[in-house]
């Protein structure tokens, strides 16, 4: 895992002292148990990644127990130039390296859903 990805105590204890991120930490450390747990029984997962505030935490927690665990991102044409650029900076700065993109076409082809809006 890159350094940058690394949390370490003097951020937390950074200005305000330790005790205001003290339920976060908490929090933080009872989702990467969960995390460990399950993917420690299961072999084959892969995590979907929209590159949103919250995709962006469940990603970087999988990374940190494991950094080749498998990611997507089911994207359209239409997608934002900003996110995809942000997409591409994180996929280097986290040496992401297992990471695929499915069109919205292509994956309703697969799973045959009728994509009528």
């Amino acid at each position: 895992m890159p350094e940058n990805m690394r949390v370490k105590n003097s951020v937390r204890e950074s200005h305000i002292g330790p005790e205001p991120f003290k339920e976060t930490h908490e929090k933080e450390q009872e989702t990467l148990s969960f995390l460990e747990d399950f993917l420690s029984k299961h072999s084959n997962v892969v995590v979907a990644n929209s590159f949103g505030k919250d995709s962006m935490v469940v990603m970087h927690l999988c990374l940190r127990i494991n950094p080749d665990i498998m990611s997507f991102m089911v994207t359209t044409p239409n997608k934002p130039v900003d996110t995809i650029v942000f997409r591409q900076r994180v996929l280097k700065e986290w040496e992401i390296k297992k990471f695929h993109y499915i069109m919205e076409n292509v994956l309703a082809n697969l799973v045959n859903l009728d994509m009528k809006y």
